[in-house]
């Protein structure tokens, strides 16, 4: 009796493996019953604008504007050195040119880029789904994700040379794992992208749509693209139609395109945008809705003051240039919209050597130290990034 029922019961588990063995992977892989997938969502205005502000979110998040981006073109320059404050080890590399691929930053900035281009990229596919929506509108939406991900690979350029260009989101392994593009033609696909999306942009926002991609900052991220390539006719040529155009002009005090209160001026271009001081560590932009920027934190001269002015850049600067003030600012100084003079005693970490004389000398441009006094020791406000 024990042997049938030890046999019956080979027999049930061996036909259940083979029945499991014969069934096709497609009756397991299914879509989600419960939401929208990528092919039957940007179906209409209000997916469309989601979607794409979904790209600009990645840009306010912590892997680039917010805290990263910065740090990553800042302190592969000349202009600034550490301020003795807490520069973590992966930003000291940075900073002495020590980094390898490995470095924490360049791949939080990196994945960022990236993050950028794969919601690009699912906008300017998915728009085909938008049948009902006007022309015009999905034109521009999808004029703001090409931009956007123009911008990130001109950036990518300038940081790696050649790298992988995605041009549609991965749908297998073999699309996710692409070879590095060579810099010619990614740079020739830029500028045909930033080129046809000219006439898709328009000139300005108002309202609540302040920040996104115009007509003039496909022109001017063009022009960079053109003057890394060295063709400076090329340049000119998309430089003038921006100041032709009517829409920009000088500001009659430089700082205010450091100031809170006068983001998207006459001045502005292309801005990242905050609007308040919800800063938090998320690099994915993905709904903790990131809207405080911590340069001024990581700069300022009460703050942490993570990276100062260098040697070099201060003493490009002639005693008495009045451009130094709205730049820098060091001890004896007032600030705080002139309630506050800067003592020594508020300054921690390193000095500068300012024509011979050991100085703390912090940055002023970037930060709220024109209007927030000595006690604002940790402030992560809605300073835009232009």
């Amino acid at each position: 009796m024990m042997n049938m029922k030890s046999n019956i019961f080979s027999k049930v588990s061996m036909a259940s493996i083979i029945l499991l063995m014969a069934c096709s992977e497609s009756l397991l892989d299914k879509p989600s019953p419960n939401g929208d997938t990528s092919s039957s969502f940007y179906s209409n205005a209000a997916q469309l604008t989601q979607g794409v502000n979904s790209a600009y979110a990645i840009l306010q998040s912590l892997n680039l504007a917010s805290r990263e981006w910065f740090f990553v073109h800042d302190m592969r320059s000349d202009d600034v050195a550490t301020g003795g404050g807490q520069l973590e080890p992966a930003r000291f590399q940075m900073l002495n040119g020590s980094y390898n691929s490995g470095n924490a930053v360049m791949l939080n900035v990196w994945q960022g880029y990236y993050g950028v281009i794969l919601r690009a990229n699912e906008v300017i596919d998915g728009s085909v789904n938008a049948k009902t929506v006007d022309p015009a509108l999905v034109s521009r939406i999808v004029g703001e994700a090409r931009f956007l991900r123009s911008w990130a690979y001109s950036d990518l350029l300038i940081l790696w040379g050649a790298v992988p260009m995605p041009v549609h989101p991965a749908t297998s392994l073999a699309t996710a794992s692409l070879p590095r593009t060579p810099v010619a033609d990614i740079n020739t696909f830029i500028i045909g992208e930033l080129t046809a999306i000219q006439a898709d942009l328009p000139a300005s926002y108002s309202g609540a749509d302040q920040g996104r991609a115009t007509k003039g900052a496909a022109q001017a991220v063009l022009a960079r693209v053109y003057m890394t390539q060295g063709d400076y006719a090329s340049a000119k040529t998309e430089l003038l139609k921006v100041y032709n155009s009517g829409t920009y002009s000088l500001m009659a005090n430089y700082s205010d395109n450091f100031k809170e209160e006068t983001s998207y001026n006459k001045e502005s271009i292309f801005e990242i945008g905050f609007n308040n001081t919800n800063f938090n560590w998320n690099g994915l932009g993905d709904g903790f809705g990131n809207e405080g920027n911590a340069r001024t934190q990581e700069y300022s001269a009460y703050g942490w003051r993570n990276l100062i002015p260098s040697d070099g850049l201060v003493n490009e600067f002639e005693v008495g240039d009045p451009r130094f003030g709205f730049t820098f600012i060091k001890v004896g100084d007032t600030f705080a919209n002139g309630t506050d003079v800067l003592l020594d005693s508020y300054v921690q970490g390193n000095t500068v050597n300012y024509h011979g004389v050991p100085t703390k000398i912090s940055w002023l441009k970037y930060t709220a130290a024109y209007k927030l006094d000595h006690t604002n020791t940790f402030y992560t406000g809605p300073m835009n990034i232009a």
